[in-house]
This record gives structure tokens, C-alpha cells and sequence, in this order.
């Protein structure tokens, strides 16, 4: 959820918070144990950790493929996620 206080997240058992450090979200997206919001300087995501191999986002880490710059929009669907940059789409998920 995307308040005027910034992003709240809520999971069953308690693993899936908003990092505290996350600045001025203005979208925020959910996948498979995932969540990314697009902030003023770019794309930060998030998970559960419930995925241990690949580069899907876990808690507290930033997997945004290094060729995503300055995005303009993202979107989710199960487990991908995709941004939209001056370069056109990029899209990404447990597989890279």
C-alpha cells in the first residue's frame, strides 16, 4: 500500500516490510514475493526471500539489472518485473 507516509507491507509472517530507507515512492508494484516501487532515483525492490538462487529480489536487496536507466514506469506480473526506460522495456525475474 502507497500512503503519504511512504510504502506499507504486510506478509503472514512478518518478512515482507518496506526497506526503511525508501525516499519519495510514487509507484509500487507486486510480484511473486517481490514488491519494487519507482522512486525519483530509480527502481529499488524487495521480496520475502523465499527464493535462494537466481536474481530475483530478496529482502533488503536491489537486483535492477545494471541496464535500467532512468525509468519512467514499472510494471509486474507473477514473477517479472518491467521497466520502462529511454532505452524501451527491460524485464526481469528469478532467471535474470
Amino acid at each position: 500500500m502507497l500512503d503519504d507516509n511512504g510504502v506499507i507491507c504486510w506478509s503472514s509472517d512478518g518478512r515482507f516490510s518496506a526497506p526503511s530507507d525508501l525516499v519519495n515512492p510514487f509507484t509500487v508494484v507486486m510480484a511473486f514475493h517481490t514488491a519494487c516501487a519507482l522512486t525519483e532515483t530509480g527502481i529499488r525492490c524487495w521480496g520475502a526471500g523465499a527464493e535462494t538462487t537466481g536474481k530475483f529480489p530478496h529482502y533488503s536487496q536491489s537486483n535492477v539489472p545494471a541496464n535500467v536507466h532512468a525509468p519512467i514506469a514499472i510494471s509486474a506480473g507473477y514473477s517479472r518485473i518491467c521497466a520502462y526506460d529511454e532505452e524501451g522495456l527491460n524485464c526481469w525475474d528469478s532467471r535474470g
